[in-house]
């Protein structure tokens, strides 16, 4: 038996959409596939449809962040077969609201240093139900700026911009904690 239990989509910080990871699943030997998009579970419905149609099992999940108190980290858990996927949507969607405008911030940010747009933010998420740090670094590359981002500092400011931003998210919405 092949799996692979952790699969994002473009409708969160993944490459290709559902009706390209489930073929890819079967052209690879997959027997199970699980879409785990960031706090969405808009791709549960087409996986499962198209993966009986090509014969691999797809596993209805999701990936929502977390608060780990004792370590004070954001962490993700994995959840599958939801039981009530419009009411966990419901939930998971003021999160991601949150989330994505904690991203962007952290992108205007940038701005400041690197010649780079709103707009290009938009274009390159405009297929996914948020805004991930994946985009950004899309935005980066696209603008040929990974090789001052990385390893060295950008990169660095980058992720302690997003960290302040999660810290935030989480002071100010201590229910998530725990």
């Amino acid at each position: 038996m092949k799996a692979d239990l952790h699969c994002h989509t473009v409708l969160s910080d993944g490459a290709m959409r559902v009706d390209q990871i489930i073929p890819y699943a079967k052209r690879i030997g997959l027997d199970y596939i699980a879409i785990s998009d960031h706090e969405s579970t808009h791709s549960i419905p087409e996986a499962v449809r198209l993966g009986k149609e090509l014969g691999v099992h797809a596993i209805p999940a999701v990936e929502a962040n977390a608060w780990h108190e004792e370590t004070q980290t954001n962490v993700h858990i994995l959840c599958y077969y939801p039981i009530d996927t419009d009411r966990l949507q419901h939930s998971l969607s003021k999160d991601l609201k949150k989330l994505s405008d904690a991203v962007t911030k952290s992108y205007q940010s940038l701005m400041d240093e690197y010649p780079i747009t709103m707009d290009q933010l938009y274009e390159v998420s405009k297929e996914s139900t948020g805004v991930y740090y994946t985009h950004i670094m899309q935005v980066l590359s696209m603008m040929g700026y990974t090789g001052t981002l990385c390893p060295k500092e950008g990169l660095h400011r980058l992720i302690l911009a997003g960290e302040q931003a999660n810290k935030a998210f989480y002071e100010k919405h201590p229910k998530f904690k725990k």
